[in-house]
């Protein structure tokens, strides 16, 4: 599911990775890329808002709509049932 794709609009592509964490796939702002909570998330795309960036404000509702969801998916990723 991704939250924001590159365009005219935006200069981030942010998405839940399979491998069970949030992406900001190519970021250019460090070697950081990959996320294990939504807050953590939302504050690097801060980040590049800082840095003069689009991020769409879709994203960011829409991360913080499924926080809870997102958040128990990365929590319990590799745990057994």
């Amino acid at each position: 599911m991704s939250y924001a794709r590159w365009s005219k609009e935006s200069d981030v592509y942010v998405y839940a990775d399979v491998a069970g964490h949030l992406r900001c796939c190519g970021c250019n702002l460090g070697d950081v890329d990959q996320f294990l909570t939504t807050r953590e998330m939302i504050d690097h795309l801060g980040a590049h808002r800082a840095a003069g960036q689009m991020v769409p404000e879709s994203c960011i509702i829409g991360l913080l709509a499924d926080a809870d969801e997102n958040d128990a998916w990365m929590a319990g990723l590799g745990e057994e049932s």
